[in-house]
């Protein structure tokens, strides 16, 4: 059996970015399996994109704002580290 790796396809939907995994052994089955998920999910993903990241991922459990509404200064400190 041949390998799989991490793919992931982008898409928006209601001006809201989402993110799904993918394992395909490479490009074709990627494309293959991201068009096979719109179509169970009813999802029109005319202008979305697969990325290949063979190494991995992470992404923090929350849902992001696309932008905040920054009262005070906290916009220009910098991140804690991690």
């Amino acid at each position: 059996m041949m390998g799989r790796t991490l793919w992931i396809l982008e898409y928006t939907q209601d001006k809201v970015g989402h993110l799904v995994p993918l394992y395909a052994a490479d490009e074709k089955d990627a494309h293959e399996k991201a068009a096979r998920w719109a179509i169970e999910h009813d999802i029109p993903v005319r202008e979305a994109r697969v990325t290949h990241f063979p190494h991995g991922f992470t992404i923090h459990h929350t849902s992001l704002p696309g932008q905040l509404e920054d009262t005070t200064n906290e916009g220009t400190r910098k991140p804690p580290s991690l």
